[in-house]
């Protein structure tokens, strides 16, 4: 399927750009954007999506308690993400790698009109459902 179909992961659906904050707002507070951070960092870590896709799946399940350490680390181990590297991948730099994948995936939302999560585009025609 890999031939036809290529799969980016863009948590980063609903923010705001700001002047502050390191330039990025989420709609949900800074939890969900160290959730975003966190699974960012998978997909930087682990570029192959069934790897960060069922990672980021198993703690969108339990969206309530990201980043929470516990679900973090289970769903590490179910989807053989080391935890040790997402958290020096989250914390690299004090913490500004996490935040540059992030504002990386703001950017680039922004750019493709992105307003909606989940969003499904398709980069030949640019449609977005």
């Amino acid at each position: 399927m890999s031939r036809f179909l290529s799969l980016r992961l863009y948590p980063s659906n609903i923010f705001s750009v700001t002047e502050h904050d390191d330039g990025v707002e989420c709609k949900h507070g800074q939890t969900e954007c160290l959730g975003n951070i966190i699974e960012l960092c998978a997909a930087h870590l682990y570029p192959d999506p069934k790897i960060y896709l069922g990672f980021a799946m198993c703690l969108s399940h339990k969206y309530r308690d990201i980043p929470k350490h516990e679900l973090v680390e289970d769903c590490a181990l179910e989807h053989s993400v080391d935890f040790v590297a997402l958290n020096n991948c989250a914390s690299q730099d004090h913490g500004a790698f996490g935040m540059g994948l992030l504002r990386q995936s703001v950017e680039r939302s922004a750019a493709a009109n992105i307003t909606k999560s989940c969003t499904v585009s398709h980069e030949a025609t640019g449609y977005a459902a």
